[in-house]
């Protein structure tokens, strides 16, 4: 590799935190350092890993608790993680749960903003959830009990 471009692959390294040039540089190793050279790369790159990182094993905290919503319209029903929840100020003031709901997989879905109490719990732990995304639902228990 010419000199000048070692240089600037190790001057975009030095610019990425150090987590990501950790992780880039384990996966990737020394390719990564020449696509860190393409700036649509380094644009994308943090992006990626963060949906990624979201879903691996290690990770799985990002998801709450696996719900039933009503989504998308009034009488249907979807399965939801739990994420986080949103206050919104105003008159009056709501409090109000972030809830994705997987759409193709498990890497894409909705964020939607609903209120906790129409929120219909499962019961059902986070890997049962996951499992019954992938399985396209054939996964799906029978019966679903409400917890209390």
């Amino acid at each position: 590799m010419p000199v000048p471009v070692a240089r600037a692959l190790r001057r975009e390294v030095a610019t990425l935190p150090e987590t990501m040039r950790a992780s880039l540089l384990t996966v990737w190793g020394v390719p990564a350092l020449l696509l860190l050279a393409l700036p649509l790369f380094k644009r994308v790159y943090p992006a990626v890993k963060q949906l990624v990182d979201s879903f691996s094993p290690q990770k799985r905290s990002a998801f709450k608790e696996f719900v039933l919503v009503e989504h998308p319209r009034k009488g249907e029903y979807a399965f939801a993680f739990l994420t986080g929840s949103v206050t919104v100020e105003g008159e009056p003031m709501q409090e109000l749960v972030a809830a994705f709901v997987p759409t193709n997989n498990l890497y894409l879905g909705d964020i939607i903003l609903i209120r906790r109490d129409d929120v219909i719990p499962t019961g059902l732990s986070i890997e049962e959830g996951i499992r019954i995304i992938l399985s396209a639902g054939t996964a799906t228990p029978g019966r679903i009990r409400r917890p209390g």
